[in-house]
């Protein structure tokens, strides 16, 4: 069974009605960044947009399932997932709420009012849950490096692979973990 008649049987007219719309949806929120933020996203070169097109449309990826299951928290997980992704590539993670009311204003523009407010509420609940856990994300603290990791990067630098394996070996026998 394809995914249309899937969604036809469990989530309705909405499901249909955002699959048909998603890469429109993605065009809309693309185009809203680069007129909102085109000079801080152009200094991060020519793959930029790429890159983001790909996380927004991950994101709308995550619409269809809230609809037909209800499930919210997958969606707000990638959202918090999406913002540490931006924060590495040094991106304002501003994105990810912009993203996020760039769709709801697709959607309410191009869905009937029931099916707009079935999508917008999924994407508003969405933000509303992140904003609210944003603040709240506990911090991974890295491990310390074992004693001898200078001494082994300082072997890999000096191409010197038997020795750095050797500081492993030791590390191992010693029982470093």
């Amino acid at each position: 069974m394809d995914i249309e008649n899937q969604a036809e049987l469990r989530g309705g007219r909405q499901v249909l009605k955002h699959l048909a719309l998603r890469g429109q949806a993605v065009t809309h929120v693309m185009d809203e960044l680069n007129a909102r933020h085109q000079k801080t996203l152009e200094s991060r070169g020519t793959n930029w947009r790429s890159a983001i097109k790909d996380e927004v449309n991950f994101f709308v990826e995550f619409i269809w399932p809230v609809l037909e299951f209800g499930i919210q928290q997958p969606m707000v997980d990638y959202l918090h997932w999406w913002t540490s992704v931006l924060k590495a590539r040094s991106i304002n993670p501003d994105v990810v709420i912009y993203s996020v009311d760039s769709l709801v204003d697709y959607y309410r523009s191009n869905l009937e009012k029931t099916e707009a407010d079935q999508v917008c509420g999924v994407l508003q609940r969405s933000k509303s849950e992140y904003l609210r856990k944003q603040g709240a994300r506990f911090q991974i603290t890295p491990p310390q490096p074992w004693p001898q990791a200078s001494e082994f990067e300082k072997a890999l630098l000096e191409n010197d692979f038997r020795g750095a394996l050797a500081i492993v070996d030791a590390c191992l026998k010693d029982g470093v973990d």
